[in-house]
């Protein structure tokens, strides 16, 4: 128990020192928009690729953890998809269910994985986003693009656009780059 608490104190501590900052202005929401913008398309994937790429675990050895992780979240979107006409909610507030209950957070996720277990703890942790992060992007665009509407009635299926969407993340784009990078030894 102590070494969660020394592990995930300093990672609160942090998110407490930014949303003190961002509350007392300390900086503009134009510095706030710009570092979520690079975290999120260039320093968050290139974490990933790094970690990814550079994973000593043969992907054989990965298999059985991506599978349930694969196969867990597809299962929860199913069931509380399944659940949607006995919930009574409208499109946005059904969305967020779903997302409620298939995404998880991944910044907080890896700094914990990393401050409790160091290097193999993050690498492991980012084989895990590569296993679950697709799906679940894919999930909430769709869900997004299919309930969304404020009448909370069914926009038809678009596949299509949610695939696009999904393939442009940067952070899915991370993973596959981390993956092939893995598979073919060049990382």
């Amino acid at each position: 128990m102590v070494d969660i608490l020394t592990a995930l104190v300093p990672l609160f501590a942090v998110i407490a020192l930014g949303w003190g900052l961002r509350r007392h202005g300390a900086f503009g929401d134009a510095f706030w928009e710009t570092a979520e913008r690079l975290i999120f398309h260039v320093l968050f994937p290139a974490l990933l690729i790094v970690k990814i790429g550079g994973a000593e675990v043969p992907g054989a050895e990965l298999a059985p953890l991506s599978a349930v992780l694969f196969v867990t979240t597809a299962g929860v979107t199913a069931v509380v998809v399944a659940l949607r006409p006995r919930l009574g909610l409208d499109g946005p507030a059904f969305v967020s269910i779903l997302q409620g209950a298939t995404r998880f957070n991944t910044y907080v996720g890896l700094a914990a994985a990393f401050a409790l277990f160091g290097e193999a703890g993050l690498t492991l942790a980012a084989v895990c986003i590569l296993a679950a992060i697709p799906l679940v992007n894919a999930v909430s665009v769709f869900a997004h693009l299919k309930w969304a509407d404020p009448a909370g009635g069914d926009a038809g299926t678009p596949w299509r656009p949610a695939l696009i969407a999904t393939a442009r993340n940067p952070i899915i784009v991370g993973c596959l780059i981390g993956a092939w990078l893995n598979l073919t030894g060049w990382g």
